[in-house]
This record gives structure tokens, sequence and C-alpha cells, in this order.
């Protein structure tokens, strides 16, 4: 009997503890700061690489520098027309201290479609801030989609 209201005692104390732990992790104040995302393609023939490059761009440095950029994959069909295979991850990198970013990837023809389409987009991402309490919510804008004709 004394074990048994020694344990419910120490699990009522864990979960009050818990309680008043999320409740202080819930209680962090948010500030959303919304960027964006540019993208540009060169062909090199040279190397077989194509270079893809672009710049994250938002109100506040911090969210810019170091962005994680995700490039992206999807198949175009008839001129770029839109299919419902979903987009693939095919390359990341990180933004320098100024928000630019760069990639080089092969393009690959493939006999199943004759276009395919890329874009760049960037996860969000939470950072610390010097004021206890306050978290800064860095989101991003995909960027525009560009379609290519490989080969």
């Amino acid at each position: 009997m004394i074990r048994t209201l020694r344990v419910l005692g120490i699990a009522a104390l864990v979960l009050a503890l818990s309680a008043i732990a999320g409740a202080g992790i819930a209680g962090a104040k948010k500030k959303k700061v919304h960027g964006s995302l540019t993208i540009l393609h060169e062909k090199n023939a040279v190397s077989g690489e194509d270079r893809f490059s672009g710049v994250v761009s938002s109100p506040n440095p911090r969210c810019a520098r170091g962005a994680l950029v995700n490039l992206g994959f999807k198949p175009a069909f008839e001129g770029g027309g839109g299919s419902n295979i979903p987009r693939v991850t095919v390359a990341s990198t990180r933004a320098n201290a100024q928000g630019s970013w760069e990639i080089l990837y092969k393009v690959t023809p493939n006999p199943a479609y004759d276009f395919q389409s890329y874009s760049a987009d960037s996860p969000k991402r939470v950072l610390k801030t010097k004021k206890p309490g306050l978290k800064l919510v860095c989101k991003f804008t995909a960027s525009r989609v560009i379609t290519l004709f490989p080969g």
C-alpha cells in the first residue's frame, strides 16, 4: 500500500513538472519574418554541370545568412505543363553571409519526359534571440519555376 502511494505520488509529481515545463515552452512568443528566394539558370556545356544560383532575401539579415536552400526537380510535359509527380529535392546548399547561393547540378535528358522544371525553396527556420521568451521564425516563399529542355 505504501509503495503504491509512493509510485502514484511520483507519477503525479512528474505530470505536474511536465505540465509546467510544457507551458513554459508553449508560452514563448514568436516573431515571424517573411522572405523570398530567387533562382537563375546558366547552362555550362564545357563541364556538363549547369549552374543554379540565386539570393535568399529577408528584412532580417539573420534569416538569410546560412539559410538552407533546396533545389527541387519535377518533370514537366507538353512544353512545360504541370504533372502530378511530386517535386524531388536533387541538391542542397547553404546561403552565404549575404544570402547568395549556388548549386552545380548536371541536368540529364530522360526519355520519359522532354521537359524538366526546377525551383528553389527553403524550409522554415526558428532562431533564438537575445530576448528571453522570444523566437524568430524565418519563412521564405519558393522561387519561380524554371522549365528546361535538357540536351
